[in-house]
């Protein structure tokens, strides 16, 4: 419930079913098939978010796994990627 919550786009869901779970996002699947990311990438006003396979992204970017206040575990694979912030000089 808390996921439907925190969600701006609306886009975890209840199943219509009697027995209900909640539905993950799928990243906008429609607008990937389209060449498009998803609506939360777009409309991301500090581009912090980026969608994409995961080779890409690291090779872009590195491989930052450890953040401060973020736990990785190996065994559930990659869900998440880490861009460095640039530090200015000085």
């Amino acid at each position: 419930m808390a996921c439907a919550l925190a969600c701006p786009y609306g886009a975890p869901q209840f199943e219509a079913d009697d027995n209900a779970k909640m539905q993950m996002c799928d990243l906008c699947l429609e607008r990937w098939q389209e060449g498009r990311k998803p609506v939360c990438v777009d409309a991301c006003p500090m581009r912090a978010l980026d969608a994409g396979p995961v080779a890409d992204l690291r090779a872009r970017d590195g491989e930052v796994r450890e953040v401060e206040g973020f736990i990785y575990r190996a065994e559930v694979g990659p869900s998440v990627h880490f861009k460095p912030r640039q530090r200015e000089p000085g």
